[in-house]
């Protein structure tokens, strides 16, 4: 990292139960984030790095919130990917005569994750 980079932190509690209740874009996630992202965006970041798995769910609200010039970096992509790679292992090691069941555990209710399932599959 260079040594002129700067980095601010912001937490944003009130994400993870907007995004459990699916209120990806809601009106009050979109106030919430708006009020969230102030102080940040007051400090004209470049990137915005997402550092919680909940993010993805919200990360095309934030991006029009923060705008097309800030990157956002979403480090749930990353955890998303070696949790992929690890299944794909684990499958490739079990013979294709075997039935495979995988079970989620959530915190969203079975409507909401139905909704959000394709974020978790995009990573098998």
């Amino acid at each position: 990292m260079d040594k002129d980079t700067k980095i601010y932190s912001q937490a944003c509690p009130l994400f993870v139960p907007l995004v459990e209740e699916g209120w990806f874009d809601h009106p009050a996630t979109r106030l919430i984030a708006q009020e969230y992202l102030k102080p940040v965006l007051a400090e004209q970041i470049d990137t915005l790095v997402l550092g919680c798995t909940h993010y993805p769910l919200v990360k095309p609200l934030l991006q029009e919130i923060v705008g097309p010039k800030i990157k956002l970096i979403d480090s749930a992509e990353a955890m998303a990917e070696a949790t992929g790679d690890l299944l794909n292992n684990l499958i490739w090691e079990i013979t294709s005569s075997v039935n495979l069941n995988i079970c989620f555990a959530s915190a969203m209710s079975p409507t909401v994750f139905k909704r959000s399932e394709n974020v978790f599959w995009a990573a098998l």
